[in-house]
């Protein structure tokens, strides 16, 4: 049980906030989730709160992580 992603965007947009991508990556990795259902999830919900672009820049830098093998170390 939880609330959608991008309720949470909305929320911390509110409060000056921004979610830690990198962390939200290695946790969710922790927590077992596939990359597949993460790109899901984050994609459908950045796409919904801040349209195309907004999505597309935040899924390059994770994609860049990811590659550079910075995602190894979490």
């Amino acid at each position: 049980m939880g609330i959608p992603l991008e309720y949470v965007l909305t929320i911390l947009n509110k409060r000056n906030m921004v979610i830690d991508w990198i962390d939200f990556y290695g946790d969710s990795v922790k927590e077992g989730w596939k990359e597949k259902t993460f790109i899901m999830k984050v994609e459908s919900a950045l796409e919904d709160y801040g349209g195309t672009e907004y999505r597309k820049q935040i899924m390059k830098r994770l994609k860049l992580y990811k590659e550079t093998g910075m995602a190894d170390i979490i």
